[in-house]
């Protein structure tokens, strides 16, 4: 059915959550890019799955339902990319959906905690803000923006660092908790950017392979093994771990638009024959 040559990118951001592309933009650029596996995989919401699957079947696009769910172990906010669920199945906005309310709680409390240091910003004015989703980001670096607090929404960001309001504080579910509930959906559980859990740090090889045996333990299908910002010794052990535990392995390019430069759709184009996800691509 597919190429060996095929090109996926598995890790894709919509107006839905922090991304700056509609789905009809998104799968233009897919074409443009001639990457014909694909995932939309928004923080915490579906939001715009059924629209993104509907255009991308339209237009000879082997789309897969995804989502990228938070959870925690202690202050370490992991990813899991969820594929396969029924875009149609109640129980994943039911669990996904407070998981994003929480962040955005946790968005209401920087904005409540730097009132107090900043005369421009108020809590009542934000809790009314408004803002184009096609920026990207969230609210709250926006707001930060338009405010003239920040050179731009990215830039934003690092007030959260200032004010120790970092996601850490939202009571996510642990990563078993996660992997538990993606699986009763009928779907697989695989861990995003792995590189991500290890601060700025360069991880060592026994590092690196701890974390997967967590994952593991916690009950994980798989890795995204490719992915944009990895070292070669991240991208060289997560290939030969998948390889050794049978479990699957993708890529993907986690595109927020133009929110996040350097992680656009295709930035990395890796083909078919050197992912392992057969069970994936069986799903309709």
């Amino acid at each position: 059915m597919f190429s060996p040559e095929t090109i996926a990118d598995m890790h894709i951001h919509s107006t839905a959550s922090d991304g700056t592309m509609t789905p009809a933009e998104i799968v233009v650029e897919l074409l443009d890019k001639d990457i014909h596996i694909c995932s939309l995989t928004d923080h915490d919401s579906i939001e715009n799955q059924k629209l993104f699957l509907q255009l991308a079947r339209d237009n000879g696009l082997h789309a897969i339902p995804g989502v990228e769910v938070s959870c925690k172990i202690g202050k370490m906010v992991y990813h899991i990319l969820a594929y396969g669920f029924n875009p149609d199945d109640n129980r994943v906005p039911a669990f996904v959906d407070p998981l994003l309310s929480m962040m955005k709680d946790s968005n209401r409390e920087l904005i409540r905690r730097m009132s107090s240091d900043y005369s421009a910003i108020s809590m009542e004015e934000y809790d009314l803000y408004t803002y184009d989703r096609r920026r990207g980001g969230w609210e709250s670096v926006q707001y930060l923006f338009d405010k003239g607090l920040c050179p731009s929404p990215v830039d934003g960001l690092a007030y959260y660092r200032t004010y120790d309001c970092h996601l850490s504080m939202c009571p996510f579910p642990s990563p078993a908790e996660v992997i538990e509930e993606i699986h009763s959906w009928g779907a697989y559980a695989v861990l995003a950017h792995p590189n991500g859990y290890f601060g700025a740090t360069e991880p060592s090889e026994i590092q690196i392979r701890q974390l997967f045996d967590q994952m593991k333990d916690a009950g994980i299908d798989g890795l995204e093994g490719y992915y944009p910002t990895h070292s070669r010794l991240m991208t060289e052990t997560s290939v030969a771990w998948c390889m050794e535990n049978d479990m699957i392995l993708t890529a993907g390019c986690d595109s927020h638009g133009t929110f996040v430069p350097g992680r656009e759709t295709g930035k990395i184009r890796i083909p078919l024959k050197d992912l392992r996800f057969d069970k994936l691509l069986e799903i309709q």
